[in-house]
């Protein structure tokens, strides 16, 4: 029952998203607007709150957290060029292709895994989950974003602009100024009741976005590299992320978390930044597309395994 009512108001707003969009109930500009403002202010005014008022997380939880994020991202970024080796056998990818690829193994929605969160974790889930954040963000970026260049562009890795846009994230930006509000102790008063009145807000909009996003075409003709890419997010990731909690022995509170985090299908902004980079778009929409609603099946399957 604690699985059901996690996960099912969540599976429900995003298939009501994906079926406005399909019924063109709403223009293509209100999804546009609707994601960037979810995105850049309701989402990170969500995890400020979040992180400003929530007690301070003991270092022994944190520290192995972080530590084994990081472990588990080594792992993922060498399945994913060790998994690119099954594909000339039968269906090579190219380049860019790979580039989406990598991008729908290693990249998460936000969006689907606060609701999760807070409604099994509440508050002090929250802010683990922001810690997540804090350090994945910044490394999926980095990794990601250096695949595409090496592939897609000319080889020439512009790390001033990569640190520039993740100091920039909104998402980090929040965190650390939640952070900061918390550590000092200061009453910001109606700011905080402002706040309060907006960040609720992001878990609707983000949720209809995530299902407005889902496009579900191209899907035959790359069919191994969706699946294989999906298998790595859904399936591979959290196994990893169980197998480095253990090892590292985080406390169970941040394990759960951290599993949650690592059983999130791959971010819907992935199609932007692949068509904007010149990776396999029409790929990373498949990939997005299949892996969101594959997701639906196997993140029951981690919240009864954290519920018990």
């Amino acid at each position: 029952m604690i699985v059901l009512n996690a996960l099912l108001p969540v599976v429900f707003v995003i298939v009501l998203g994906y079926f406005f969009k399909q019924k063109n109930f709403l223009n293509k500009d209100f999804w546009t607007a609707a994601e960037k403002l979810s995105y850049f202010v309701l989402l990170p005014l969500l995890l400020f709150k979040s992180m400003a008022e929530s007690p301070s997380a003991p270092l022994l939880e944190t520290i192995p957290l972080a530590l084994s994020l990081c472990f588990v991202y080594v792992l993922m970024t060498a399945a994913v060029f060790l998994s690119w080796k099954i594909f000339p056998q039968n269906a090579p990818l190219s380049p860019a292709g790979f580039a989406s690829y990598a991008q729908g193994a290693l990249r998460f929605n936000n969006f689907v895994g606060i609701p999760i969160v807070v409604s099994l974790f509440g508050t002090q889930g929250l802010s683990l989950y922001a810690i997540v954040l804090a350090v994945c963000i910044p490394v999926s970026n980095i990794i990601t974003v250096v695949i595409m260049v090496h592939y897609c562009g000319d080889g020439r890795i512009n790390w001033g602009k990569i640190l520039k846009n993740i100091a920039l994230h909104p998402l980090i930006i929040a965190t650390l100024a939640g952070l900061l509000v918390q550590q000092s102790g200061v009453s910001l008063g109606i700011v905080m009741k402002t706040v309060a009145l907006l960040a609720p807000a992001s878990l609707p909009i983000g949720l209809l976005c995530v299902g407005a996003a889902i496009d579900l075409r191209h899907i035959r003709s790359s069919s191994k590299a969706i699946a294989l890419a999906s298998s790595l997010k859904l399936a591979i990731f959290p196994l990893l992320m169980a197998l480095s909690c253990w090892l590292l022995k985080v406390p169970p509170l941040p394990t759960n978390v951290a599993l949650i985090f690592a059983g999130l299908p791959c971010a819907t902004s992935s199609y932007v930044v692949a068509k904007q980079m010149g990776a396999d778009a029409d790929l990373m929409a498949s990939i997005t597309g299949v892996a969101t609603v594959a997701a639906l099946l196997t993140l029951p399957v981690i919240l009864f395994i954290i519920t018990g």
